[in-house]
């Protein structure tokens, strides 16, 4: 028989053991758009059907990986394009204004200490 990969409450590994309590948008935030597009069951196994509709829209089929968060009593699901779109999005802010591609700069970083160490 399989090992099970869940802690005793029944939670995988890398949850929170504890239910976390409902917290409302700090002050000052603004609440997110959204808009209400269905109810979904939770079937056995806690399984959430999304409709075919709703899947073209984000663009994923049958075996893709989906990205989940979760803020303030949401849970959000997200394409893996999207999620790297979100993660691109964050870190070039850090990046000096002007600068190039990060990989560019890496490659040519590169270059520059083999011709230094005469390769």
């Amino acid at each position: 028989m399989a090992k099970s990969h869940q802690s005793k409450s029944g939670i995988p590994p890398g949850f929170p053991d504890e239910q976390q309590a409902f917290e409302p948008m700090p002050a000052g935030v603004p609440e997110p758009d959204f808009k209400v597009i269905g109810k979904f069951t939770v079937g056995p196994g806690g399984r959430v059907l999304i409709p075919a509709a709703i899947r073209a829209t984000l663009g994923v089929q049958e075996g893709d990986v989906l990205v989940a968060s979760m803020s303030h009593g949401e849970l959000r699901l997200m394409s893996m394009a999207t999620a790297v779109k979100r993660a691109q999005v964050l870190v070039r802010q850090y990046l000096p204004e002007g600068s190039q591609s990060m990989v560019d700069e890496l490659i040519a970083e590169r270059r520059r200490e083999n011709e230094r160490d005469g390769g």
